[in-house]
């Protein structure tokens, strides 16, 4: 037997409002600290990857471990 409309409506809305339902969010696009970024985040929320442009248009790609620590940095300088 169909459920009304209504019923169907109200299960799904509380469903779908479940705590991670949508997983955590895994990209960051925006300012931070005054520099444009882009964030990669891990299963658990942690970002894993960072890209940043400085105002002064210095640019950089942070790695970084489980724990949050930069691991490696690659700066213009690096890429010749």
């Amino acid at each position: 037997m169909k459920q009304p409309q209504h019923q169907r409506d109200v299960a799904i809305r509380k469903f779908v409002q479940r705590k991670d339902f949508f997983g955590r969010p895994r990209l960051f696009a925006g300012l931070r600290h005054e520099e444009a970024a882009i964030s990669l985040k891990d299963a658990n929320g942690k970002d894993r990857l960072r890209l940043s442009v400085a105002p002064d248009g210095t640019q950089k790609i942070e790695f970084l471990a489980e724990t949050g620590e930069v691991v490696r940095t690659i700066g213009a300088a690096d890429a010749r």
